[in-house]
């Protein structure tokens, strides 16, 4: 059981930046957390995130993602359980693309890495947003 408590918001909890990083969480409870921004619980970077048979409750954000913030990378959800989330954006979960600059001999260019997102066998119970009260996206490949 990860536990947060903090009465002030802090940065997500969990962060997974950039390609190649990974998190696999199973069987964890996660509760209480609060993220001044994104991801009360989670914020990941285009990376690859697992969740197997977990547990998120109460968790928050003041902006996207009361549970998980996921910009651009994979994530898989399985038979997990999102409770009494919040966030102004996706109360359980927010999945959005990242947007980067390569810059190479030819000039600069934009390249949008879109989330894919896969949620299978998972409750959201008693979530809360202005847009999106479980999950909201904006751009994602869903299955």
């Amino acid at each position: 059981v990860l536990a947060c408590g903090s009465a002030e918001p802090q940065p997500s909890v969990l962060q997974v930046l950039g390609r190649g990083a990974s998190l696999s969480l199973s069987g964890v409870t996660v509760q209480a957390c609060s993220a001044y921004k994104d991801g009360g619980a989670v914020l990941s970077d285009n990376a690859i995130v697992s969740v197997q048979a977990s547990r998120f409750e109460s968790t928050r954000a003041a902006v996207a993602g009361g549970a998980l913030y996921l910009r651009g990378g994979q994530t898989s959800i399985a038979a997990s359980h999102f409770i009494s989330c919040s966030a102004r954006l996706g109360g359980a979960i927010t999945a959005v693309p990242l947007t980067a600059t390569v810059v190479g001999q030819g000039g600069a260019e934009f390249v949008t890495f879109v989330p894919e997102l896969n949620i299978s066998g998972t409750l959201f119970s008693r979530n809360s947003a202005e847009a999106g009260g479980g999950v909201h996206v904006t751009q994602a490949r869903l299955s």
